[in-house]
């Protein structure tokens, strides 16, 4: 019985119904199918978690059942985590989003499928309850049986040139936070020298304290910052000094897989602390015009506030700010709100409030699902209001403190909830395509939405450099989507053409300008940045393409193909193109890290030095030869609209102008045409193989001519690229065609060379080919290829069916006719070799398969009656020829004695068979077999004068054989007198007698006429 499928169930207590009704369903859907399900184990309270990891870590289904309720139970908050991040670590496990009752979907789960579906949950009025439950069971089985057997783990281990210097250079940046605790982590993840983690442990600890201080509002701002910097400042010189020895010994591995993504994200630290303003409240000035031009009362006061207003004012933002102090954050909204809406809101301080209680009220987590998969309302509040706290900031509208901080706060706290979900989205579009495209996870209207919402938040709110970096990496190419649909040309430039509604190269401009803006009037921090993004890309398509290689090597292994190398390649050299384009092809410090090699090494890796393995593991072949040699396009680019050589001729151009183009345009000729050698040899020896099995395995005959054909043709190919050198090629296609090779290409229509039928199905005229290339300078000579063409079928077509034939099958004189005339045609169309002409000789005069000759009572040559195919065959006209053609070797007398033995014994064997011995029984039918047998005897000695052949006849008529030819007195006493009977027969036994005796009396007269003849 086959393994069963192993299924968790993720359920808050509310939906335990519909968790047993699922399960049953599955049951039937899955049906013989066994399932082995987690729900409700009764297990100890301290050994569930252990138990349930241990499960999840073979399961092949996570079902998590979300309604209102789901995340209310810590287990089940815990059970989600798990299984994102084992889902991420072993993308064998399928995760299916069952919709109970009408709920926001967590964001962790966005991006994954929803059953029954988005917007329909189990319970949904107007729609039978069973009905949807089935369908999330059929859903569920549809999505197993689409996950590959065994699909690739992407967490593999991944070579980044990373050096000590590379990692302080991304560690250094994230002492920009608010928060450490993602620096924190990394530095206990990677050190390994006791001293270090301790300085780690501590400084964390004080960290940690110096947090609990601010939120018992025992530490003021200003207080705050300073020992922010504080710790800040030491940590960056621990990062100074921090050293190869002080890593663990596989810190690079660690890492690489932390910072990019390569593991499940585990910094979840605590959110920054907002700091509530707490000085005095200002009152603004505002704009109050007058009711009417009558109002004169009114019109003196603008620009003013009533009493009333300030009183309002006053009152609603003191009730915000001691709402905030009792963690009421929707009453201080509320408050804040109506101060917004109902004076004049020209205040700092209003719009400070209003961002910290709406963060507070909404929930990040809330507002970044809603930006990423709903309609982003709650995003555009909170950027509306840092937007105006900022505004007036600047313009000094009741300006606050705090502001500043406080944005910086919301930035980072939107930020990290953003990239959170994003990292948790297993997406790669150069792993997802082909058949996998359709197992990847549907985040792409996500992710689109995460560029806008990430844009809006660092633009209007703050700018952050590691979220900005993250975007610059993932509109290049070195993310989870690729953003480039197909490329143009235009005044010698590439154009990057996108789907989506904005300017790729304009959107990572203005990114750049942005991260630039943060390090304003520090020119060499800038350049830091501007290098750390650019080589940040770099090592992720490195990442990439090891991936890649690593996932197809293992397709490959398992005879099963889901990726489509084709895409991955080109989504791959479109990102190298754009990083180039945006960062150029150079980096600072002597590191040599070329985007254009990246591409090159995928095109075509024989162009570069040393091109990487795995680069070379995964060659596409975007280039081909036509029919005369000539370069030109592989017929791919057209299907998948990708121009290879104008890609390549654009990268040699930016790279050595045009005088590098030609010098490597005949480099580029030689490469491809070393591949378009190589991929017919390995086509060939398929063949090869293919046609050596002796079992199931072997291929099909036509499959084998098929794709022989193609070899033929491209070796033809291989020759006009270059004539001067690809002789030996011509000479590969006449050993194939003359029958030295795996194939048989030609036969006999008796007396014409004829190409073989499948041959011409295919459109490969083999004769007129090979009658093409006798006039090409080939190697071998005109007589050296007729004897191997001749030899070839004689042993294949000749002599092997002749073998087969069975020995006096009459039925099979047709066939052996035709071989007959073959065997002649070879020795006079192709090759004169008595080789050939000896099987017609021997078997006319020896008779191996069928009797041919006869010899008449006159003992002249005589056929023997039988029925010859068009054209008519005369085995005495041939042995004429034989003779005239070799009379040394085919004599006419050694053919004389070969058929006449034949026929005589074949008259002996009637004789014996057909005539009793015992003379009593004489019958008149055995008479006449007597007769005739005696005067064929006679006949055969005058065709061939042998006196052995007259024993028989003269023992016969001298009284000692079987017929009694004389007549008897009473039927007791011979007499001379022939026998009644054979005045029947015309035959009198005393003249025949002595006719036969004289016979043998001039035995050697009869033999010198014979020879007389054959002369």
């Amino acid at each position: 019985m086959s393994q069963p499928i192993r299924v968790f169930l993720s359920t808050d207590d509310a939906d335990e119904t519909l968790a047993y009704d699922l399960e049953k369903h599955l049951r039937q859907a899955f049906a013989p199918q066994p399932l082995l399900f987690w729900h409700e184990r009764p297990v100890a309270e301290e050994d569930y978690r252990r138990l349930a990891t241990a499960f999840l870590e073979t399961a092949h289904l996570f079902l998590p059942i979300v309604s209102v309720n789901y995340l209310d139970t810590p287990d089940a908050r815990w059970e989600l985590d798990q299984a994102v991040s084992e889902a991420l670590r072993r993308p064998g496990l399928a995760v299916l989003t069952v919709l109970a009752r009408s709920a926001f979907i967590p964001p962790v789960l966005q991006g994954y499928p929803i059953a029954p579906g988005p917007q329909q949950p189990v319970d949904m009025k107007g729609l039978d309850r069973e009905r949807q439950v089935q369908r999330v069971a059929e859903a569920a089985r549809v999505l197993v049986s689409q996950m590959p057997a065994s699909v690739q783990n992407r967490r593999v281990d991944i070579q980044l040139p990373i050096m000590v210097e590379d990692l302080r250079e991304r560690l250094i940046p994230l002492l920009d936070r608010l928060e450490f605790t993602p620096l924190f982590d990394t530095l206990k993840m990677l050190a390994h020298d006791a001293t270090l983690a301790k300085n780690i442990f501590e400084t964390e600890d004080s960290f940690a304290n110096l947090y609990q201080q601010t939120r018992g509002l025992k530490t003021s701002l200003p207080e705050f910052l300073r020992q922010i910097k504080t710790v800040r400042e030491y940590l960056r010189t621990l990062l100074d000094e921090l050293r190869e020895g002080d890593l663990a010994p596989d810190w690079q591995k660690k890492f690489i897989a932390d910072f990019f993504a390569f593991q499940p994200v585990t910094h979840r630290g605590v959110a920054p602390y907002f700091f509530t303003p707490t000085e005095e409240i200002s009152l603004p000035d505002t704009l109050t015009l007058p009711g009417s031009p009558d109002d004169i009362a009114a019109a003196e006061t603008i620009g003013l506030l009533s009493y009333q207003q300030k009183l309002d004012f006053r009152r609603n933002l003191l009730l915000a700010q001691d709402s905030m102090a009792l963690e009421q954050y929707g009453r201080a909204y509320s408050h804040s709100e109506h101060v917004r809406t109902h004076i004049d809101p020209q205040s700092a301080q209003l719009y400070e409030y209003l961002l910290i209680s709406y963060l507070h009220r909404e929930k990040p987590e809330r507002i970044v699902e809603d930006a990423l998969f709903n309609t982003g309302r709650l995003m555009s509040h909170v950027t509306l209001f840092a937007g105006k706290l900022r505004r007036y900031q600047e313009e000094n509208k009741c300006p606050t403190a705090t502001g500043a901080y406080n944005r910086r706060v919301a930035a980072e706290i939107l930020s990290d909830g953003m990239k959170i979900v994003y990292d948790t989205w297993p997406n790669d579009h150069v792993l997802d395509t082909g058949r996998r495209a359709a197992l990847a996870a549907p985040n792409r209207e996500a992710a689109r939405k995460f560029i806008e919402a990430a844009q809006l938040v660092y633009r209007a709110i703050h700018p952050m450099r590691g979220g900005l970096r993250i975007l610059v990496n993932e509109l290049c190419g070195g993310g989870k989507f690729n953003w480039v649909s197909r490329l143009g040309f235009a005044d010698g430039e590439i154009r990057f053409f996108t789907e989506e509604s904005f300017d790729l190269e304009s959107q990572i401009a203005e990114l750049l300008e942005l991260i630039a803006d943060v390090d304003k009037g520090d020119l060499e921090k800038q350049r830091q940045q501007t290098d750390i993004i650019r080589e940040n890309l770099y090592f992720s398509l490195l990442a990439k393409r090891q991936l890649l290689a690593r996932q197809v090597a293992e397709e490959r292994r398992k005879r099963r193909s889901f990726t489509d190398l084709h895409q991955s390649v080109i989504h791959y050299v479109y990102a190298c193109l754009l990083g180039h384009r945006v960062f150029g092809d150079g980096m600072s410090g002597g590191k040599e890290q070329s985007y254009l090699r990246l591409a090159v090494e995928y095109l075509l890796p024989g162009l570069v030095i040393s091109p990487d393995a795995d680069a070379e593991s995964l060659q596409v072949r975007w280039f081909d030869l036509d029919a005369n040699g000539e370069l030109v396009a592989h017929p791919d680019c057209a299907r998948y609209q990708f121009d290879a050589r104008a890609v390549l001729e654009k990268i040699v151009y930016d790279y050595a102008g045009r005088a590098g183009w030609l010098q490597v345009q005949p480099n580029l000729k030689a490469e491809v045409f070393q591949q378009y050698v190589h991929d017919t040899e390995v086509e060939y020896q398929e063949i090869k193989t293919g046609l050596s099995w002796t079992d199931f395995r072997k291929m099909h005959a036509f499959e084998a001519r098929k794709r022989l054909v193609r070899c033929l043709q491209r070796w033809e190919t291989c020759y006009r690229a270059y004539p001067e050198t690809g002789v030996q090629f011509l000479d590969r296609i006449i050993n194939e065609l003359v029958g030295e090779g795996l194939m048989n290409w030609f036969y006999l229509d008796p007396f014409e060379v004829r190409t073989v039928p499948d041959s011409l199905a295919f459109g490969y005229d083999a004769f007129e080919k090979l009658r093409r290339l006798r006039q090409l300078p080939i190697r071998r000579s005109e007589s050296d290829i007729s004897k191997a063409l001749a030899h070839h079928l004689f042993q294949t077509n000749v002599l092997p069916v002749y073998n087969r034939i069975k020995t006096g099958d009459e039925k099979q004189r047709p066939e052996l006719i035709g071989l007959l005339w073959q065997a002649l045609a070879v020795y006079k169309n192709l090759d004169p070799q008595q080789d050939y002409l000896d099987l017609v000789w021997n078997e006319l005069t020896e008779e191996r398969k069928l009797p041919w000759l006869d010899v008449s009572e006159q003992g002249e040559w005589m056929l023997k009656p039988f029925q010859s195919p068009q054209p008519a065959f005369n085995p005495i006209q041939i042995l004429q020829q034989l003779k005239r053609e070799n009379p040394g070797r085919y004599d006419g007398m050694e053919a004389r004695a070969r058929i006449a033995d034949r026929r005589f014994r074949d008259l002996e064997t009637l004789y014996f068979r057909e005539i009793s011995e015992y003379k009593y029984q004489n019958h008149l039918e055995e008479r006449r077999i007597a007769v005739e047998i005696l005067r064929k005897i006679k006949g055969l000695f005058k065709f061939f004068p042998r006196p052995e052949y007259l024993d028989l006849p003269i023992r016969e008529l001298s009284g000692h054989g079987r017929i009694r030819w004389q007549a008897q007195l009473f039927g007791v006493f011979a007499i001379p007198e022939n026998y009644y009977e054979n005045q029947y027969f015309n035959f009198d036994y005393r003249r025949e007698l002595s006719e036969f005796k004289g016979y043998r009396d001039t035995a050697f007269q009869w033999m010198e006429h014979v020879l007389g003849q054959e002369k």
